[in-house]
């Protein structure tokens, strides 16, 4: 899995949090294609670590990210109640249930999307384990102009 460049300490503090660590948090299903961007994104989730748990809280300020994607094109995330590997434009939903989608964003020059959000924050989510993807467009990867990251499930704490 190609990992981002920048990820975590200096997107972390280009996003403003004022995060301890870091730590990688979730666990990576699904499948992703590659994509115009250079391979086939992958999603992460960065936050506070308590003690190695990777436990994560409502009220908890996490940042979501995917890469690689193409440069300088609109991608969000979506989250859901439910884990999917469905055929879905030029690569695989990851996402099923109530499928709810973040504010869009534009990717930067390195290919990087990502988000900063406080979980208890985003309509919906509440305790329980939740499924991230981000979805991009990508008019010179493929027929139907746009692909998907892998999923990443994640455990909320209340």
């Amino acid at each position: 899995m190609k990992r981002s460049p920048l990820l975590p300490a200096a997107l972390l503090a280009c996003a403003g949090l004022a995060l301890a660590d870091g730590t990688h948090l979730g666990t990576n299903y699904c499948t992703s294609t590659p994509n115009s961007g250079g391979g086939a994104a992958s999603i992460e989730v960065f936050g506070p670590d308590y003690g190695g748990t990777g436990q994560v809280f409502l009220d908890d300020a996490v940042v979501i990210s995917a890469f690689p994607l193409p440069p300088e094109t609109v991608g969000l995330f979506l989250y859901a109640t439910q884990p999917a590997q469905l055929p879905f434009g030029d690569g695989f939903l990851c996402v099923a249930g109530q499928v709810q989608r973040m504010p869009a964003h534009t990717s930067l020059a390195s290919g990087l999307i990502y988000d900063s959000v406080t979980l208890g924050d985003l309509p919906g989510l509440t305790a329980g384990t939740w499924h991230f993807q981000a979805w991009f467009r990508d008019v010179a990867g493929g027929p139907a102009g746009f692909n998907l990251s892998d999923g990443i499930a994640l455990t909320v704490s209340g």
